[in-house]
């Protein structure tokens, strides 16, 4: 996801610079440094990356679920939620693509640093389908759906904050981190 080139040299300084795209670069004196952090960031891109994707399948399942009390009958009265479906599917579309893009970044047709707003708009995207189905079922009293799904809710956030602070502490031979 992330690579390192030949651009990332400063003759100035004499550094290797990364840029992530959690608005964090980062300086190495050694080049050697720098490939094993580019190598450490490419796992916790992955591993971030198969956590989403078990968030998604768990928010699709619910979705499913969910799909079939919005055009349910509520006390004798016809409920038509067309328009939270379509919301909760363009989520799931948007999770979708995002998904793609990040897996593409992977082949090198794509710069490191998207691979974290990649990330970062899968988390966003999988929140708003969230909140959405919470809302659905807490209207429906369906507790058991949106405490799961607030459970969800929470992982998904957790696994946002751990990429906008990544990496938490600075790395070995690290020279600097810039933050923005």
């Amino acid at each position: 996801m992330i690579s390192t080139n030949s651009d990332s040299f400063n003759p100035m300084d004499k550094t290797y610079s990364v840029w992530l795209g959690n608005r964090c670069g980062l300086k190495f004196y050694s080049k050697r440094n720098m490939a094993a952090f580019v190598a450490d960031t490419n796992r916790f891109l992955t591993t971030q990356l198969v956590e989403l994707n078990m968030m998604y399948k768990q928010i699709f399942c619910e979705y499913r679920d969910t799909w079939f009390i919005l055009y349910n009958f509520k006390n004798g009265k016809r409920v038509n939620n067309a328009n939270i479906e379509r919301e909760i599917e363009k989520c799931l579309n948007d999770v979708q693509d995002q998904f793609a893009r990040a897996g593409n970044s992977y082949r090198g047709s794509s710069s490191g640093g998207w691979s974290f707003k990649f990330l970062e708009n899968i988390c966003y995207f999988l929140l708003q389908a969230c909140d959405h189905l919470i809302s659905v079922n807490k209207k429906r009293n369906n507790t058991i759906n949106y405490h799961n799904l607030e459970a969800i809710r929470r992982n998904i956030t957790v696994i946002s904050e751990r990429i906008f602070k990544y990496p938490e502490k600075d790395p070995d031979g690290c020279a600097g981190v810039i933050r923005n």
